[in-house]
């Protein structure tokens, strides 16, 4: 059995700020260490469940944050990015069981942690797919459907999780956190780590009764931004028509066409 983890941090354990993201401070080293933690103890938990490959991506920033040193030896990791409009999920093929999400965060617009954004908190103040505001986690759960494979397992922000609950797929879910204004109060790094191997080795277990995210027959993607250059420039986007002053809209029929929307929308 082959599972991918998909690995963020801003909803990882105890993270609030933005400085506990960027490299280059003491709060941040100690941030990734509480998401290699969460990496590890999913890997660990996969394994004891009875999967034989476990491919990891870090997915945060410079995709250069899990240290590859604490994680089971079997593991193999993708770090930095390829280009590939997966980008999150780069790599990920209908070869793969399933997939898990760690350290992942609400969305833009959607509130419920400090940090929360879709893709670029700089660049986009909301994105809506069919009218539902957007999370990386329902962006990446269209596209791991999109090569046939279910999410089994999300662990984040306590307004995450009930984004996720709410899709009603059976989805193995954990809240680490719950966030208030600038505050998040949650499970130690000890007992979360304890929680996430024990959930991910269910999730695997019951793989079976997880299903995948149903695709509609199209795709509406509306992109707010935060500067109105950027919706001027999006607008000229092939299938994308500025909509209002910030805002640029479009539908899709191939998520695919959608995702690669986004990546030069957005990441540029």
């Amino acid at each position: 059995m082959k599972i991918f983890i998909s690995a963020d941090i801003e909803g990882s354990i105890g993270v609030l700020d933005g400085c506990e993201c960027r490299h280059g401070n003491e709060e941040y080293e100690r941030a990734r260490r509480y998401m290699t933690e969460e990496v590890a103890a999913a890997s660990r938990g996969a394994y004891g469940a009875g999967a034989n490959e476990v491919v990891i991506k870090d997915a945060h920033g410079t995709g250069r944050n899990i240290i590859i040193d604490d994680l089971p030896e079997e593991v193999e990791v993708i770090r930095g990015w390829s280009g590939h409009p997966f980008t999150m999920l780069q790599d990920l093929d209908a070869t793969f069981d399933g997939v898990i999400f760690t350290g992942y965060h609400s969305g833009a617009g959607i509130g419920g942690n400090p940090l929360a954004h879709t893709i670029s908190g700089g660049v986009v103040q909301e994105i809506r797919i069919n009218g539902e505001k957007a999370s990386e986690y329902l962006i990446n759960s269209y596209t791991a459907s999109y090569v046939g494979v279910p999410v089994i397992y999300v662990c984040g922000d306590k307004k995450l999780i009930e984004e996720v609950e709410g899709h009603k797929l059976g989805v193995k879910t954990l809240a680490v956190k719950e966030g208030s204004g600038g505050s998040v109060r949650g499970v130690s790094l000890k007992k979360g780590i304890g929680l996430i191997e024990e959930g991910v080795a269910q999730a695997v277990r019951e793989i079976e009764n997880i299903r995948k995210m149903e695709f509609p027959k199209e795709f509406k993607l509306e992109l707010i931004f935060k500067s109105e250059a950027q919706a001027v420039r999006g607008g000229f986007y092939p299938g994308m028509r500025r909509s209002g002053a910030y805002e640029v809209e479009g539908v899709f029929t191939d998520y695919f066409d959608l995702l690669r929307a986004l990546m030069f929308l957005i990441r540029g």
